[in-house]
């Protein structure tokens, strides 16, 4: 981490975070505030061009759309994280 910009250093380390939270909301089945963080997520990571943080969001996004019954739009986020 020490040779990246600081700003591209604390947007993976938020993104990091995000998907943390992931684990701990997921059982309470806040599918909405799951939903905000992944998004905020996947903008920090296209932001940076982190292809592989944004796989993983997209992936985690495609399963809690499914998850909270947009099954569409479930569909579409993960074919999106397959074409990376």
């Amino acid at each position: 981490f020490d040779q990246m910009p600081r700003d591209q250093t604390i947007a993976k380390a938020s993104i990091d975070l995000r998907a943390v939270v992931l684990n701990a909301l997921l059982p309470l089945g806040d599918h909405e505030r799951l939903l905000r963080n992944l998004r905020e997520a996947e903008q920090l990571a296209e932001s940076v061009g982190d292809l592989r943080r944004l796989g993983l969001v997209q992936s985690n996004l495609g399963m809690t759309l499914w998850l909270s019954g947009q099954n569409a739009a479930a569909l579409e986020m993960t074919q999106k994280a397959l074409a990376i």
